[in-house]
């Protein structure tokens, strides 16, 4: 859990200078504080959505790959 944290916000600090260096220099346009925090606390909690997700779904699929019912070999007639 806490590895998930800490790449959540690595993201986020990444995004955040990305960003920040679009603003400045590329689009040379000024995006208030408020509006950039919102999206980094949505690129946070996205990031951090995305890994528990991952983490999960991974284990249920392996879950079901173990229990297979299925007839697998060749038919015994």
């Amino acid at each position: 859990m806490e590895n998930t944290f800490i790449l959540s916000i690595a993201v986020t600090i990444i995004y955040t200078i990305l960003c920040f260096l679009d603003m400045r220099f590329l689009k040379k346009d000024v995006i208030e504080f408020k509006t950039q925090f919102r999206n980094s606390l949505l690129v946070f909690l996205s990031t951090l959505s995305g890994i528990y997700l991952i983490n999960n779904m991974g284990n249920a699929a392996n879950v079901a790959a173990e229990n297979v019912s299925a007839f697998t070999g060749s038919p015994g007639f």
